[in-house]
Parts: structure tokens; C-alpha cells; sequence
């Protein structure tokens, strides 16, 4: 996987709130996560539906297998 194809989450514990980084771009996620398990989850949906990794990684079986960081 090459770095600007390298899917980021940035959870602040205090706040509950999941920033998504992907290449040069950034996705403040909607929600208010408890736990940064959930921001993945939600970060993995998001990266699949809106950011098209269903049609681009056939590898990807779905959006749990989508790989994303936490940092």
C-alpha cells in the first residue's frame, strides 16, 4: 500500500471525537465515539462507502477489512 493510500484515525479521547485522514485530505467523522474501537469501526465504514474503497481495493471484502491506522 503506497503512503498517500494510507487511511489515518486520530481519536481524542477526551472529546470522543475521530478525525480520518487519507493522503492529503481530512474527514471529521459526524459522530461522538466512546471508545476508539468504535471511531475505527465507523472510520472503516466511512473509508468504504464514501471514500470508494469498495470499487477500488478488490482485496477488500468489506468495510471491516478496510485498514486503518490509529494514531
Amino acid at each position: 500500500m503506497q503512503t498517500q493510500e494510507c487511511l489515518q484515525l486520530h481519536f481524542d479521547v477526551r472529546s470522543g471525537r475521530a478525525l480520518l485522514t487519507y493522503g492529503d485530505r481530512e474527514y471529521l467523522l459526524p459522530e461522538v465515539y466512546s471508545t476508539k474501537e468504535k471511531a475505527q469501526t465507523a472510520a472503516q465504514h466511512f473509508a468504504w462507502e464514501e471514500l470508494g474503497w469498495k470499487h477500488r481495493a478488490l482485496d477488500i471484502r468489506g468495510a471491516s477489512d478496510v485498514p486503518v491506522w490509529l494514531r
